[in-house]
């Protein structure tokens, strides 16, 4: 019998205020996810954002994650818990945005290197 291998990684993200709102955090998950594909033989690369900053939740949404479900009471903030959400990238969802990021570029006419992590959603 095969002993089961982690196929995982885990995205986990702060910014401070000053830095929000301009699409870092954006840019450096999509280099993360780019890398780890890229590099490494995972099938899958989760964020878990606290649910109750849409801003936040937004990031994976905007790289093309579904999202799975909620953990409910999952982080404690003092006197309070709060809940986060689950959202994955399969790497066969990636690879297919991948190779559709190259024939849209093709169209129009433009190079570039997906393994930059340009290539997720």
């Amino acid at each position: 019998m095969d002993v089961p291998r982690p196929v995982t990684a885990s995205i986990h993200y702060a910014l401070t205020p000053t830095a929000r709102g301009k699409g870092i955090m954006t840019k450096a998950c999509a280099a993360v996810i780019g890398y780890v594909f890229g590099d490494y033989p995972l099938n899958r690369i989760e964020i878990t954002p606290d649910v109750a900053n849409p801003k936040s939740c937004a990031i994976p949404e905007r790289l093309g994650f579904a999202r799975e479900g909620i953990l409910r009471q999952m982080v404690s903030y003092g006197d309070f818990f709060g809940d986060i959400a689950v959202y994955s990238l399969l790497r066969s969802e990636w690879e297919a945005a991948s190779r559709q990021q190259v024939a849209d570029r093709a169209r129009e006419g433009a190079g570039g290197d997906l393994r930059s992590g340009a290539a997720a959603r």
